[in-house]
């Protein structure tokens, strides 16, 4: 313990504090406030030769 080995112990207001508030905006806004990337379909960017942007 003197070594800082419960140094992590100081952060959990603030976990919880994290955790207490995403908790309630899904409470709030139901499950359309977490989105998956896998719902959008989105082309890739266009490719561009290297050698023209020198």
């Amino acid at each position: 313990l003197t070594l800082g080995g419960t140094f992590f112990l100081a952060f959990w207001p603030l976990i919880l504090v994290t955790i207490a508030a995403f908790s309630a905006c899904y409470l709030y806004f139901g499950p359309s406030f977490v989105h998956f990337a896998s719902n959008r379909s989105t082309d890739p960017p266009p490719y561009i030769d290297p050698y023209v942007l020198l």
